[in-house]
């Protein structure tokens, strides 16, 4: 006697419902992935914006706070004696009336180092002595001939060609190294070979970097094909020739710069206005402090739902597109010039 088995399966019926509901899932799954990646597409713009905002401050503040800095004296002291050797070439500036100086809307066709500067942005030029000190070993017998100066180190690595300064209490000589002698060389000391300086200095002379930078906009150099434009702040060493990272960008996503110069004229204590550099009418001198404004703009499109409007510059930016924008501000003082 044989018996029949029986078979059993899902109806067509149940197979629907199960496909129905996997595609419920499957689309929730989906919705809470998509959302999530948004959120950190858009959360790391952010921080990598606010990381933008730290960093250009941290260097824009450095170099204004610095600016005019010759050692012990004060550019502007009225027994100071400020000596720039003619260096063919370049053009070398250091008084109290140039530590500091800057255009407001910049000209199409501006060009800095040979490089574009951005239309309608600000550019920034500081002045003065920076970097590592080194101090004199051995006294000068004379400073009006071509005798090295002995130095204890050279932590900012001076080649032949760099421009420095060497200062004491009453003198300054901005001047161009010949020759930088290691001092592997020279029984545990540096020699700097130059040309003439103004005077012999003593042991209590100090040596520095002669500092020349103007900062300003510039498309970035590296932009993949189909990335939206991209604006960087650029850095511009003056006294040093023009070449292959000179100038160099510092930090793209930077899109416009607008700055304000803190201006007193009366000598007393606080700021009588902030004035843009057309409005200084080249008083540089009277410039105490500087308030620069940033606009960061993320390199990604699709980070906002809408085009972001955002006010700057005393006007309402409109996009087009959809990527993040924020703005910084920063008021920086100009320590060689507070009371």
């Amino acid at each position: 006697m044989t018996s029949r088995s029986k078979q059993s399966g899902l109806t067509i019926v149940e197979i629907l419902v199960s496909l129905v509901l996997g595609l419920f899932l499957t689309t929730g799954i989906l919705s809470v992935y998509l959302g999530s990646k948004q959120t950190y597409r858009a959360m790391e713009a952010v921080s990598r914006s606010q990381e933008n905002g730290r960093y250009a401050f941290d260097l824009l503040g450095r170099t204004v706070r610095m600016a005019g800095f010759i050692g012990c004296a004060r550019l502007g002291d009225r027994n100071l004696q400020v000596h720039v050797a003619n260096v063919d070439g370049l053009s070398l500036s250091l008084d109290a009336g140039t530590i500091i100086s800057g255009l407001d809307d910049v000209a199409s066709g501006t060009l800095v180092g040979g490089r574009l500067v951005t239309s309608g942005t600000d550019q920034m030029t500081v002045r003065g002595g920076g970097g590592s000190f080194a101090h004199l070993t051995k006294a000068m017998s004379a400073g009006n001939e071509d005798v090295a100066l002995r130095i204890n180190r050279n932590a900012d690595r001076w080649d032949k060609m760099d421009i420095l300064i060497i200062s004491d209490c009453s003198s300054v000589d901005v001047f161009q190294a010949t020759k930088i002698v290691d001092k592997e060389d020279t029984k545990g000391f540096f020699r700097v070979q130059h040309d003439a300086l103004s005077k012999a200095y003593l042991l209590d002379a100090d040596v520095m970097s002669y500092i020349d930078t103007t900062f300003f906009i510039s498309d970035c150099e590296n932009v993949e094909p189909g990335a939206p434009p991209c604006r960087a702040i650029w850095r511009f060493k003056g006294g040093r020739p023009v070449e292959d990272g000179n100038p160099a960008e510092v930090l793209p996503g930077i899109h416009d710069m607008q700055i304000l110069y803190g201006v007193d004229t009366s000598g007393a204590p606080g700021l009588e206005a902030y004035q843009t550099a057309a409005e200084v009418n080249g008083n540089w001198g009277n410039v105490v402090a500087v308030r620069i404004a940033l606009l960061l703009v993320s390199a990604e499109d699709n980070l906002v739902d809408s085009p972001q409007a955002i006010p700057f510059n005393g006007a309402l930016l409109e996009p087009d597109d959809h990527r993040l924008r924020r703005v910084e501000t920063a008021t920086i003082a100009i320590r060689n010039r507070l009371p």
